[in-house]
């Protein structure tokens, strides 16, 4: 199809994808009442309707899956002592760099890190850099450690 036919699907001048766009963007933003939206009302009818329906029954499984992939690293702070996290407040790092010395410290890996911030793994790595400038330390391992040892009172 050339670009500038029209898609089969109903009577709107804009293209299927564009308009496939338009409905999950209006999904995301948690628009509920997408068909009275100036935006969603240029979509095709029946385009609309079938995506709804759609939704309607994929609802739950999105909605599962975006807070199991936010409670994740709720799941791992059994494997920390209490403590640990209260202490990093204290150092002198960027709220970021909070985050993410708190998820290496109960043992993410830098990819894991990078899918529970929604980060790259280049930047995980560049908070590494900082982080372990800013404690002292070389490398994952000792900062784990320097951290332990603060938690107890037996670091710098």
């Amino acid at each position: 199809m050339a670009e500038n036919e029209r898609d089969p699907v109903g009577s709107s001048s804009y293209r299927f994808g564009s308009q496939v766009l338009v409905l999950v963007f209006q999904c995301l933003k948690g628009n509920d009442r997408a068909g009275t939206s100036n935006v969603v009302n240029r979509v095709d009818h029946d385009l609309y309707e079938r995506f709804r329906i759609f939704m309607a029954g994929r609802h739950k499984d999105y909605t599962d899956m975006v807070v199991s992939k936010l409670s994740f690293a709720e799941e791992r702070s059994v494997e920390t002592p209490a403590g640990i996290t209260k202490m990093i407040e204290t150092i002198l790092l960027t709220r970021r760099e909070k985050e993410v010395l708190k998820l290496v410290v109960k043992g993410c890996s830098n990819r894991e890190i990078a899918k529970m911030l929604f980060i790259s793994d280049h930047t995980v790595k560049n908070h590494l850099t900082n982080i372990f400038q800013k404690i002292g330390v070389h490398d994952r391992t000792q900062a784990m450690a320097k951290v332990y040892q603060m938690n107890e009172g037996y670091g710098c």
